[in-house]
């Protein structure tokens, strides 16, 4: 993920936000599959736990958090 992708705080508590990411070569026995590399990732809030679903690519994986980030934030207020 790049370095310079500002998370938003979490919409629901405040507390700051983290990427949880696992990358891997896929082990399959799978012709053209064997060794392919994959991604997860999600974002997780420290404060309450709340997470984005899991992503296969990081930029997908912090849009979907600052997204929903900015939407909470919007419609809470008046």
């Amino acid at each position: 993920m790049s370095e310079n992708v500002k998370l938003a705080p979490c919409p629901f508590c405040g507390g700051k936000a983290v990427t949880k990411v696992h990358k891997g070569k896929a082990r399959t026995s799978i012709p053209g599959f064997s060794g392919a590399q994959f991604f997860r990732g999600y974002v997780k809030c420290t404060g309450c736990g709340v997470a984005t679903p899991q992503a296969k690519n990081p930029q997908s994986m912090t849009e979907t958090w600052n997204r929903r980030a900015s939407a909470e934030t919007s419609e809470s207020r008046p």
